[in-house]
Formats: structure tokens, C-alpha cells, sequence
């Protein structure tokens, strides 16, 4: 997570073996990058295209508000529209929800999407993290599982199995209750429902929801600790629902082949 996926990153760890020559990689690229905002736009734009880039990294993982995200420096409709030009530009990802269960998935416009920042090493260098803090789990758990969600979100988009704009995350929002499914894609004639996980355990209550709601029975668990396998599963919802499904647990190393393994 601290070295990311970026060419030049990678490959300045790979001549020196420094962490500290590749922050200082990480350093040139994020000032590179702001720099050419002037290329994307113009005027007072400029300025809120630099906001998010120096804020997303904070937002990881969770549902993004643009008038929290602009604070008193902007109004949210412009964040939006800096927002979207960001996205086009391929350097953030904002990824929507959708409440569909079966395809085409259709975005929600108007709800709080997510955003998948450029690159994870890139992300942990802009939040000031260091590897002994990541390894020795000396951080704050939300962004531990803000990062690794991010990741998944980067490998499932370095997928070739499905377009750009077809990646979404799933939300059950009923009177009194509430399910956030971390990601939704399309594969084949049907969609993936999928879980991130930081660990072998941790409950699955959102997936099951989903299930619950569609016509799957197959639903994908990412996660750092434990081994590739399938599991047969029957759980009781609190309405006293049944779903009977197939667990396929993936580490996260084995993701670029989600394809053939679902």
C-alpha cells in the first residue's frame, strides 16, 4: 500500500529498495499533478480541482457530502461539477449507488457517492502514513479499511471484464434501516455482489441483504487473511427471511482473477 501501483513509484523502489526515495516520488507526482489542473480548467476552478485532490484521501471509504467537502470555500455545486471534471480526467473515481438488484444497474445521480483516489501508495503518502503504521495497525481502523477498500475498488476497475462507469456500490434504504453493499459490477448475465473485509471475520449483514432481495445465490468476500474457498451458507434475516448461498472467499492477491473464479 505504500509503494501503490504507480510505474514510476514502483520502479524507483525496485532501483533504490527506500521507501524515502519513493515518498519523495510520491511527492513529484501529487505536485505534477496539480499543476496541470490548468489544463482541465480555468479561473476559480483551478483552486476547487486542488480541494478535492487534497481532501479525497481524507474521505476514503466513506459516502462523499459536497457541501461538507467544500466546507465555506466553495458551494457544493461547483465541488460537483470539479468533482466530475476529476473523474473524466481519470485521476479520482466517483462511484455511485444504485438500488437495482437486477441489470442494468442505474445510477442514483443525486444520492452521496463514494471516490476511488488514483492510487493506493499515492493515497497513504497524501494522508502521511508510513509502512510501520500500516503493518503494526497503528492507524485509525476506518481509513485501514478505507485503503483496502479503495484497492479493491482500483483492481476491480483495472479489470478487463467490464466498461468504466459500471462499477457501483449497492444501498437498501427503507424506513428505519439502512445496508451499504461495498461493491456492485456486472459480469456475464448477471451481477457480482461483494464484500471487503481487512480480516477473516466480520459480519456480512449488507450482502445478505442484497441476496435477500435478488435472485443470486452466490455472493464474493475479499479480504488480507485467509485462503481461497467456497462455503455453503443459510442465514436467517431479522424478518425471519432465509438465504441459502454460496461464500466465495478471495484473498486479496487472487482479485484480478475474480473473472474466473466466479
Amino acid at each position: 500500500m505504500i509503494v501503490g501501483g504507480m510505474p514510476e513509484a514502483v520502479n524507483e523502489y525496485l532501483a533504490n529498495e527506500s521507501f524515502i526515495s519513493v515518498q519523495q516520488c510520491h511527492e513529484g507526482l501529487s505536485s505534477s499533478f496539480k499543476e496541470d489542473f490548468s489544463k482541465y480548467s480555468k479561473g476559480a476552478e483551478v483552486e476547487h480541482l486542488k480541494l478535492i485532490w487534497n481532501r479525497i484521501p481524507f474521505e476514503i471509504g466513506k459516502r462523499i457530502t459536497y457541501s461538507k467537502l467544500a466546507g465555506s470555500e466553495a458551494r457544493s455545486q461547483e465541488i460537483s461539477r470539479a468533482f466530475g471534471i476529476l473523474h473524466e480526467a481519470m485521476l479520482v473515481e466517483r462511484v455511485f449507488p444504485t438500488t437495482q438488484t437486477l441489470p442494468p444497474l442505474v445510477k442514483k445521480p443525486k444520492a452521496s457517492p463514494k471516490a476511488v483516489f488514483l492510487d493506493v501508495g499515492l493515497c497513504s503518502y497524501m494522508l502521511h502514513i508510513n509502512r510501520d503504521q500500516i503493518r503494526k495497525k497503528l492507524i485509525d481502523p476506518f481509513y485501514q479499511g478505507g485503503l483496502i477498500e479503495m484497492f479493491v475498488g482500483q483492481e476491480l476497475l483495472a479489470c478487463d471484464f467490464y466498461s468504466r462507469d459500471t462499477l457501483f456500490f449497492w444501498i437498501r434504504e427503507e424506513k428505519g434501516s439502512s445496508s451499504e453493499l461495498d461493491f456492485l459490477v456486472p459480469f456475464e448475465n448477471g451481477l457480482i455482489p461483494i464484500e471487503v473485509k481487512s480480516g477473516s471475520h466480520g459480519s456480512l449483514k449488507s450482502l445478505h441483504q442484497f441476496l435477500a432481495r435478488s435472485s443470486y445465490s452466490l455472493g464474493v468476500r475479499f479480504y488480507n487473511q485467509g485462503a481461497l474457498k467456497v462455503q455453503r451458507h443459510q442465514v436467517i434475516l431479522p424478518t425471519g427471511a432465509k438465504v441459502n448461498y454460496q461464500l466465495l472467499s478471495i484473498p486479496f492477491y487472487l482479485l484480478p482473477r475474480l473473472g474466473e473464479l466466479a
